[in-house]
């Protein structure tokens, strides 16, 4: 609880005081019922009917208040550690975010942030059952000390076992969260891999009784028993409720004198903890839920380290014009899993304006890696890489990246997309729209092309489009006529890479079509990460000399 109040108060101290003051009214307005209620069985009085109104009034006003002031923050919190989750991925390595998988990240932004709201909406009720189970005691230690000291000793001794029974629930919550992520993680496989679960029985029973099944079986079984935990403490909390209640007529009165009016009102004290208790109980589960949630938001955050940067006006001084040559010096590029492990390099190449590189090679031979590499997005484990003579460290790469208009073979097309915001860009892109035959398919509002309803071709050449309206010195595709039929790989190939030379830019292209390997300036080949013998099909046009080939 005090760890959510923590949160609460970072985001919105005001708030937080104002619930904490309200929650206190409404807690001592709960807490005043019994003595009123007490005081009127003894003797009847109109005032006290009408300071009871006045109790029950303020108690609603102020508890709906303090609980309509935290569901707010609530809220806010719930945005900003969504906020806070997506600004770190995007801050952090592509290594780092591939590292913690998109299952975790899914977790964190659908499951977390919700379950952490829940938990602070939760505490306004908790903080006025805190407020009125400690009201009512005070009202039982000035009607006699020994019936506070009775009820004092008995949460002492059964204290300890109700919180060993929530520490208990505390550990399987977080196992349970741990194997949602599994869940999550099965989860995405229905949506990316439906086509593939279609085709293939063996694919589906392994995605069914590999997969999910028994990551939903250990969450289900995690879960049951921190809810057993759970439900012990709150039928233990009843327990010493009633053993208080109990010990006053069937002990203390055996021994001690009690006035009648001194035990009905213990009694009705008493008696009204059980609401404050229940109250109080109720909501330490999601209380629980929400800590565990903000562990897991905490530990994903430190995982995903910042990328080093630079600072507003350095970004700003790198230019986005013309760039002569990018060059790779001794680069190597390593990674480690629990399962595999992969070395690419070390490469030395020189990537030149006005030409046009190949890069070929088997699956697995490092072609995907080498290209993020190549657009900064892995920083290599060793060499430099140096654009017009100029070294890109770790603090330039990300300002460098713009530079690069890069389509990857499981390219991202969100479902609407900004095309143009002029009247040039509009001309430009209706121009390629047409050259693509995307005309008759495509929506269009207020500059925003519509990705729905497009076939898997039509979505890829509508991403090319986008990509070329940038105009990027750079540019790299990654198997883009992997499912173009002929005609639009004869327009790729044929037409659009050469105009892309023609206009100073560097091109690089992975590829497996051989057909149009005479079209490409040099073919780089790649076996096991390792750069084969440099194939240079082209005189060089920018009359330099080749740059020698890596080992």
């Amino acid at each position: 609880m005090l760890t959510l109040l923590r949160l609460a108060f970072r985001i919105a101290p005001r708030d937080v005081v104002g619930t904490c003051v309200l929650s206190l009214v409404a807690g001592g307005a709960f807490a005043s019922f019994i003595p009123l209620l007490n005081a009127a069985l003894q003797s009847p009085d109109g005032r006290l009917a009408a300071l009871f109104v006045a109790a029950c009034a303020v108690a609603v006003v102020t508890r709906t208040a303090s609980q309509l002031l935290l569901s707010r923050i609530g809220l806010r919190a719930m945005n900003r550690l969504r906020a806070d989750v997506v600004e770190r991925a995007l801050r952090a390595s592509l290594y780092d975010v591939e590292r913690v998988s998109a299952s975790r990240i899914d977790a964190a932004l659908n499951e977390d942030g919700p379950a952490i709201a829940h938990g602070l909406n939760s505490l306004p009720i908790a903080l006025v059952g805190v407020v009125t189970v400690v009201g009512l005691l005070l009202y039982v230690a000035l009607l006699d000390w020994r019936i506070f000291a009775l009820a004092v000793a008995v949460m002492l001794v059964g204290i300890p076992t109700f919180k060993l029974q929530i520490r208990k629930s505390e550990k399987w919550h977080g196992l349970a969260r741990t194997k949602l992520g599994d869940v999550y993680s099965a989860m995405r496989q229905l949506t990316l891999g439906f086509k593939e679960l279609k085709l293939s029985s063996a694919v589906r029973e392994e995605f069914s009784k590999v997969r999910l099944e028994p990551a939903a079986r250990d969450h289900y079984r995690f879960m049951v028993r921190a809810n057993l935990y759970f439900h012990s403490a709150d039928s233990w909390g009843y327990v010493l409720a009633f053993l208080v209640i109990g010990s006053i007529p069937f002990g203390l009165a055996r021994y001690v004198v009690l006035p009648p009016s001194v035990l009905s009102g213990a009694t009705l004290a008493v008696l009204g903890l059980l609401g404050p208790l229940d109250s109080m109980l109720t909501h330490i589960g999601p209380s629980l839920r929400a800590a565990v949630a903000l562990g897991r938001i905490n530990e994903l955050s430190h995982e995903l380290r910042a990328e080093a940067t630079i600072s507003s006006d350095a970004r700003a001084a790198i230019r986005r014009g013309p760039i002569r040559s990018m060059r790779l010096e001794e680069v190597r590029f390593r990674y480690e899993s629990a399962d595999a492990s992969f070395a690419l390099g070390p490469i030395t190449r020189e990537f030149k304006a006005g030409t046009i590189t190949f890069v070929v090679g088997g699956n697995g031979s490092g072609k995907t890696t080498l290209c993020k590499v190549l657009c900064l997005l892995y920083p290599p484990t060793a060499g430099t890489i140096l654009v017009d003579a100029e070294a890109i460290g770790p603090a330039r790469a990300a300002a460098m990246r713009d530079s690069f208009g890069v389509l990857f073979a499981d390219y991202h097309l969100p479902a609407w997309a900004r095309a143009y915001t002029d009247a040039g860009g509009r001309d430009r892109f209706d121009a390629l729209v047409r050259r693509f035959e995307l005309d008759r398919v495509l929506r269009v509002h207020d500059g925003d092309v519509s990705s729905e309803g497009l076939s898997s071709g039509q979505r890829r050449r509508l991403a090319l489009i986008l990509l070329l309206l940038r105009d990027h010195p750079i540019y790299l595709f990654d198997e883009w006529t992997a499912d173009q039929d002929p005609r639009y790989r004869h327009i790729f190939y044929k037409e659009l890479l050469p105009e892309l030379r023609a206009a100073g830019k560097i091109v690089i292209v992975i590829t497996h079509d051989e057909r149009y390997f005479d079209l490409a300036d040099r073919v780089l080949r790649l076996d096991m990460g390792q750069v084969l013998p440099a194939v240079a099909t082209r005189p060089d046009p920018t009359g330099l000399e080749p740059a020698s080939a890596g080992t």
